[in-house]
């Protein structure tokens, strides 16, 4: 009997812990990345039915953009932005935040993927991607009228006072070591076999190791 009750309240801790981690729109949005001004019906089930990478209406969309999901945080005010000064275009503005790799395939794909049971097809004005793979596809008349408009410096995330002592990408591979890293299938893995570093801290708990290329 004791035990059928610790596993009963551990199973009920379990779904109390789901409850409360739950969410209905993507956490870091709540709900105000839609540039649509035309909502409708608004639905949404817990953790399911959210899509955070899908912005807008594209089926009136006067402007689709396709930009690598790592710059989703600064896409909604920039949409703000640019319609201020392009009103013409105010909740016609459609954009997807996936990885760049995924994109690429939705545009290979003639410019449809499939969600679940829900597949659109629009295609896009503007792509964003890292140079070398904007190079290829315009070296195979797949995009036009490239620009190079910012740069980043990847870094890697280690907690507050590097208590591992990281001081170059070959102490990732020690034993002692645990990494998370993104899926190779939907995000991009940086490859470097030469680096430099410095340190800064970006949160209250973290600091931000940058690695860059020479």
């Amino acid at each position: 009997m004791k035990a059928q009750r610790t596993i009963l309240l551990t199973l009920l801790a379990l779904a109390a812990t789901t409850f409360a981690s739950s969410q209905t729109v993507p956490p870091w949005s709540k709900g105000a990345n839609d540039p649509a001004t035309q909502k409708g019906y608004v639905f949404h089930v817990d953790d399911v039915d959210n899509i955070p990478d899908l912005h807008g209406n594209p089926a009136d969309a006067k402007l689709v953009i396709f930009i690598g999901g790592n710059q989703f945080f600064v896409l909604p005010q920039l949409i703000v932005a640019f319609e201020k000064q392009h009103p013409e275009l105010t909740g016609h503005v459609f954009y997807e935040t996936l990885p760049p790799g995924i994109l690429r395939k939705q545009i290979a794909a003639d410019d449809a993927i499939t969600l679940g049971n829900l597949t659109i097809q629009v295609k896009p004005d503007i792509y964003e991607a890292g140079a070398r793979v904007l190079a290829d596809m315009e070296q195979h008349g797949q995009v036009k009228g490239v620009v190079k408009y910012a740069t980043n410096d990847l870094a890697i995330m280690i907690p507050a006072g590097n208590p591992k002592g990281i001081q170059s990408l070959k102490d990732l591979g020690r034993p002692d070591i645990r990494l998370s890293m993104p899926k190779t299938l939907s995000g991009r893995v940086w490859r470097s076999k030469s680096a430099i570093r410095c340190a800064r801290p970006v949160a209250r708990n973290c600091t931000r190791l940058c690695i860059r290329t020479k």
